[in-house]
């Protein structure tokens, strides 16, 4: 009997467990492309920018899945951090404001919504970072359109790090601004687990104040 009002009580009293996202991820990404566009001039480059002369890249993803909209097919969370292991931005910072799922016709895809910044004339920097998974089969959200709980590599058909270098000329107008990007394909995504922190339910000392009251009880059995 007792046993029976004890677990009564610690399923009264104990919230039920929950699955958490994974939030943060080690990556290794190989180099795969340099695009320019606009008649980008790379002297203007810094030699610890030019990422391209890289054969490969790691780093860390961090996600943020706080949602921040819902629109049609679309959910909006907060922005991922990228960073990229010794990788000197000579003080370019690069924001990311959102992180975007899709469930459109053709993909599903994760995408960062990136915010631009002005550039300093006539250094041309990395001034945008980027990151896209996409699932061509369609089926990564076929059970409904959430944040998952871990994201891997093999359930992506592209999965790509972008940076965007833009050199400014004002004579050309911001539509056209010379740019070049550089694309790093991922190779590895590795959760990084952190032990979870216990939150102490807030009727604990109610149960501790039960599980005295039936030791009481107990005893005044026995000496009966």
């Amino acid at each position: 009997m007792f046993r029976s009002i004890l677990g009564a009580i610690c399923a009264t009293l104990l919230p039920p467990s929950a699955s958490a996202a994974v939030l943060e991820y080690t990556y290794a990404a190989d180099y795969s492309y340099t695009q320019v566009l606009n008649g980008f001039d790379e002297t203007g480059d810094h030699d610890a920018n030019r990422l391209e002369t890289r054969a490969s890249i790691t780093g860390t993803l961090t996600f943020d899945d706080t949602l921040k909209n819902v629109f049609g097919d679309t959910l909006r969370f907060g922005p991922v951090a990228i960073t990229i292991d010794s990788f000197v931005t000579q003080g370019t910072e690069m924001p990311i404001s959102s992180t975007d799922l899709k469930d459109d016709l053709s993909l599903d895809s994760i995408v960062t919504t990136n915010s631009g910044l002005p550039v300093t004339s006539p250094a041309a920097e990395y001034t945008l970072l980027g990151l896209f998974l996409a699932d061509d089969t369609n089926t990564l959200f076929a059970g409904g359109l959430a944040f998952p709980d871990l994201i891997e590599l093999s359930d992506f058909t592209r999965a790509r790090i972008t940076l965007r270098s833009t050199l400014f000329d004002p004579s050309l107008g911001a539509p056209y601004q010379p740019t070049k990007i550089v694309g790093f394909d991922l190779k590895q995504l590795t959760p990084v687990q952190t032990p979870a922190t216990v939150p102490l339910p807030a009727g604990l000392p109610l149960l501790i104040g039960a599980l005295g009251v039936l030791a009481c009880h107990r005893r005044r059995r026995h000496r009966a």
